[in-house]
């Protein structure tokens, strides 16, 4: 499509998919990475730069990039211009990666940022909003256990050793 110099929305189009097709068994991704780059220097892609960014980290995930894709999908929705469902999308993927990492807090504020900007029309909103709802359940409990772990470990050492952690809090 790209080749055959259609007008430039199309284009545009054909290269974000070319880049969300993309695996990592295809070969190297440095071409495509360059074109999505390159777009972005273009002034032009303003109002896409949410697109380029979520297309660039979702080349990082599949090569296990964990920390430029987190990096890309923060640019993602900072860039965001007026697509919601977008900046809802690169909010989701965030909180995704935070998940299967079992930053549970983390994760929970990305579903929470998904939830006001995903249509509730979408697929994936009411699973979100479970899952959203469960986090936030567990994160009561994390931090339930994590005042009695301190409230435990401030029993079992000695005076003088928990005086100079209160004054460190103080």
């Amino acid at each position: 499509v790209v080749k055959m110099h259609p007008y430039y929305e199309m284009v545009f189009y054909a290269s974000i998919n070319q880049a969300m097709a993309y695996n990592e068994r295809d070969g190297d991704s440095a071409d495509i990475k360059k074109l999505l780059k390159k777009m972005i220097k273009d002034r032009k892609n303003v109002d896409y730069y949410d697109q380029i960014y979520y297309a660039l980290a979702t080349l990082e995930l599949e090569e296990k990039n964990k920390e430029l894709a987190i990096e890309y999908l923060v640019l993602s929705t900072e860039k965001s211009m007026g697509n919601m469902e977008q900046k809802g999308i690169s909010f989701k993927a965030l909180g995704d990666i935070y998940m299967e990492d079992r930053f549970y807090k983390t994760a929970k504020s990305y579903y929470d940022s998904t939830l006001i900007f995903l249509p509730k029309e979408d697929e994936n909103y009411k699973p979100i909003e479970e899952l959203d709802k469960g986090l936030a359940d567990l994160i009561i409990n994390l931090d339930v256990i994590e005042l009695q772990d301190s409230l435990i470990h401030l029993a079992t050492i000695t005076e003088k050793e928990r005086e100079k952690i209160i004054l460190t809090m103080i």
